[in-house]
């Protein structure tokens, strides 16, 4: 008798390594963008979450490519829908996709759903069965009970999800915030508790740019993240790639980025030393903004006592006047 066996009461499940070694499963639906476990989709409000799950289900029911990458078997696709109107919405989006009701069949089913609670997940579980190589898609988190802001209250949010699902891929939509900070800086992590992005295996954020481009940002357990710029086409979930930047790739951009400004602001420090001393901020920041380019009143906020320009001169002139130690 193995020690599962023995140990199998209830939900209560321990493994030897041999047996977890049996139960192996893949760890992608699809390499690199969703987890064949729990994937996270965020974005703001309108950003094409909705659009590129429903790609994505497009992709698996006709057997496609999904933003160019394999797309793993899947047995069923159940959508679990919130809004008030996602039933017609999905079912729009899949039909311009090129998806008909014949291709569809019996393997894929949307659920109306009130809240994400307890009973609903019991009955979606109950009902449907969902298992291994089904994918099921919750859209969308905003509609759980309790506050997502409480830890307590997501957690027990993703364990009916998880215990909905049984070992079917998860996909969960969630807002990010809609706050925008100094430079139009945004951030992608998601709206609520930090257990929301915790509970996922892979986190894909997306980002709308315009009415024909999204970019979408991928993290997580067990892989690099990638950045995906892709072009939107003739209708909202027709989705092509231009251009796939790796973690390494982008790592390695912000460096040189970081070097070039550097570099930049070292010749503009001089410059400012050989042209502009002995004038106000007023007159130097219009010498500047010709010589340079951009705004007086830009370069009168980097003259400023916090300005980066200012700070540079005063540690210039600091380590001029410090002297040498003693050897």
């Amino acid at each position: 008798m193995t020690a599962t066996t023995d140990l199998d009461q209830g939900q209560f499940r321990a493994y030897t390594l041999a047996e977890s070694l049996t139960m192996a499963k893949p760890t992608w639906l699809v390499e690199g963008l969703i987890s064949a476990s729990i994937t996270l989709v965020s974005g703001k409000p309108k950003s094409g979450k909705s659009a590129l799950l429903t790609a994505l289900i497009a992709s698996v029911l006709s057997g496609s490519r999904f933003l160019g990458r394999e797309v793993s078997h899947v047995g069923r696709v159940i959508v679990a829908g919130t809004d008030a109107g996602a039933l017609d919405e999905y079912r729009d989006r899949l039909l311009a996709a090129g998806v008909t009701a014949d291709l569809a069949g019996e393997r894929y089913r949307f659920v109306p759903a009130v809240r994400l609670d307890h009973q609903f997940c019991s009955e979606l579980s109950e009902k449907l069965r969902p298992g291994a190589g089904d994918l099921v898609v919750f859209d969308h988190l905003s509609d759980m009970t309790g506050d997502f802001n409480s830890q307590a209250d997501v957690s027990n949010a993703f364990a009916a999800i998880r215990a909905a699902s049984g070992e079917a891929a998860v996909v969960v939509l969630a807002h990010s915030s809609t706050a925008t900070g100094p430079n139009g800086f945004s951030s992608k992590k998601p709206l609520g508790s930090t257990v929301i992005a915790a509970k996922a295996r892979w986190l894909v954020h997306v980002e709308r740019r315009g009415d024909d481009r999204c970019v979408v940002t991928t993290s997580g357990n067990g892989a690099a993240g990638e950045t995906l710029r892709l072009d939107v086409g003739n209708h909202v979930s027709d989705f092509s790639i231009t251009d796939v930047l790796s973690s390494e790739a982008k790592s390695r951009k912000r460096r040189e980025g970081s070097k070039k400004t550097l570099d930049a602001r070292a010749e503009q420090a001089s410059w400012y030393e050989e042209n502009c001393r002995g004038l106000s901020n007023a007159a130097a920041a219009r010498r500047l903004a010709e010589k340079f380019g951009g705004k007086q009143g830009t370069w009168e906020n980097h003259l400023s006592r916090q300005g980066w320009l200012r700070l540079l001169l005063e540690s210039r002139s600091h380590s001029l006047t410090t002297s040498p130690p003693i050897t």
